[in-house]
């Protein structure tokens, strides 16, 4: 019995500490002040060495809009460089503040320019972002559709596909982006798809005008790539996705 008792009251304590941290998460994403990086919580102070800047980060992802504006008239750099080489706009990104976004845009925030691990503010409104909004503000406010990423020759679409969100491909799309552009390893963003297992976008990509035929530099075309692709399950969305894919190709002349 006092066994019992004591695994009910174990339960319970662990129950409450579960309860304890998500509370906790969700009134640090509330304050703005601390994002999820790798395996690890970093707070604004952390991230970025001037207080100015740190603050100014945590008000905008938090949507503390007049504060930003005070923040900014008292010179803290809109564009500066902190850890991880992340500015505040991508720390908004991370954060889940997409008010403070749009708002360092309209402040005159650097979208396109990648930090020193060729990252940019525009390619994780492409793909890592929390939802697709972030990148269609980002497109509304100059955000480049065909930028490259120095380290692997990656653009926009690339992470798009990645991400398997079939709106922030049709976003990038509609704003001009390159179908069959090429990033280092001559891998396409429809490439990328079988590589991904993101045969839905795949589809979008190839009813749009993707070529399924262009090579990468090991000489792997998509239908190669999607053939080697042998093991997804049959209950998976991805599993169905493919065989529409493979239905369209069907026939084609390789």
């Amino acid at each position: 019995m006092k066994r019992s008792r004591l695994l009910v009251v174990c339960s319970l304590i662990a129950a409450l500490a579960v309860i304890f941290g998500i509370c906790a998460m969700i009134v640090s994403r509330l304050r703005g002040d601390s994002i999820r990086f790798g395996d690890r919580r970093y707070s604004a102070q952390e991230f970025f060495q001037d207080p100015r800047v740190a603050a100014l980060a945590a008000a905008a992802a938090a949507g503390r809009l007049g504060e930003v504006d005070s923040l900014l008239s008292q010179g803290a750099d809109l564009n500066y460089v902190g850890l991880f080489d992340y500015t505040p706009l991508m720390w908004t990104i991370e954060s889940g503040g997409l008010k403070g976004f749009e708002y360092l845009l309209v402040r005159g925030a650097r979208l396109n320019v990648p930090n020193s691990s060729s990252l940019s503010a525009m390619a994780l409104a492409s793909g890592p972002a929390l939802s697709a909004d972030y990148l269609e503000l980002a497109l509304k406010h100059g955000g480049d559709p065909n930028s490259v990423e120095a380290a692997l020759g990656d653009t926009p679409l690339f992470y798009a596909v990645r991400s398997g969100d079939i709106r922030r491909v049709q976003l990038l799309l509609d704003a001009g982006a390159k179908i069959d552009t090429r990033n280092k390893k001559e891998v396409t963003p429809l490439i990328e798809c079988a590589f991904a297992g993101q045969y839905r976008c795949a589809l979008l990509l190839l009813e749009t005008g993707a070529n399924p035929r262009l090579k990468d530099r090991a000489g792997t075309d998509f239908i190669a790539a999607m053939q080697n692709d042998r093991g997804l399950p049959f209950w998976t969305p991805s599993y169905w996705w493919k065989r529409r894919v493979s239905a369209l190709l069907t026939g084609s002349d390789r």
